[in-house]
Formats: C-alpha cells, sequence, structure tokens
C-alpha cells in the first residue's frame, strides 16, 4: 500500500486560469471540459482539488512530477454520484504496473482557500 497527500491554496490555481497553455500542461480536456460547465468559483475550487489529488499521487508513486511523468498523465473524473476516481497515462500507468498497483482510491475535499487530496494506491 502506498499513501500520498496534498495540500493547495486555490489562489494558486486562479492565477492561472488566464494562461491555457499552462492549463493544458497540468488537466486533461476531459478535466478542463468538466470544470469548464461549473461557476467561476466552483471551478477554481474543483481544479484546485483535481491538481492536490495529481500532486497526492505522484508522491504515493514516489516519483513526483519529472520529464517523464506530467500532470496531464493523472486524470481525475467524476462518477455519476460525484465520487472522484483516478485514471493514469503514459508513465504513471508504467509506474504503478512495476509497482504492482491494483487498485486506486482518492479523496479531495476544499474550500474557498484551500483542497485537500488522499491517493491510497493497493
Amino acid at each position: 500500500m502506498y499513501i500520498g497527500i496534498d495540500i493547495i491554496e486555490t489562489n494558486r490555481i486562479s492565477k492561472l486560469l488566464d494562461y491555457e497553455k499552462s492549463l493544458l500542461n497540468i488537466f486533461t480536456k476531459n478535466e478542463l471540459d468538466v470544470a469548464n460547465k461549473l461557476g467561476a468559483k466552483r471551478k477554481i475550487e474543483s481544479l484546485a482539488g483535481k491538481f492536490a489529488a495529481k500532486e497526492a499521487t505522484v508522491k504515493a508513486l514516489g516519483s513526483g512530477f519529472n520529464e517523464f511523468i506530467q500532470p496531464s498523465d493523472i486524470e481525475i473524473l467524476n462518477n455519476e454520484n460525484g465520487m472522484p476516481f483516478l485514471i493514469l497515462h503514459n508513465r504513471s500507468l508504467e509506474y504503478s504496473k512495476k509497482m504492482n498497483i491494483q487498485e486506486y482510491k482518492i479523496s479531495i475535499s476544499h474550500n474557498k482557500t484551500t483542497a485537500v487530496a488522499v491517493v491510497v494506491l493497493l
């Protein structure tokens, strides 16, 4: 079992909203499509939570972001009940396979100023 946790101030994400290229380096098209359907305040909170989850994931993988694993290689979506789930792509998926990870668990919480996420890889 591998565990990662991260916390982020939401204003870090609000500063990025004017830079579409930066957003596309961090978030997948699916993540941005979902966020763009939300109101401005909720969009920032949602993206901050997803970013915290991405950071928590690379911590659980024992890697951190680098030239091999990019934030957009980790995708955070929600099921029909709103529960977040994790999809790994590219090198992050390769890392998880080498670590024999079979299951991903994720929890995200946020308020006006901060977002936090915990990821458990089994």
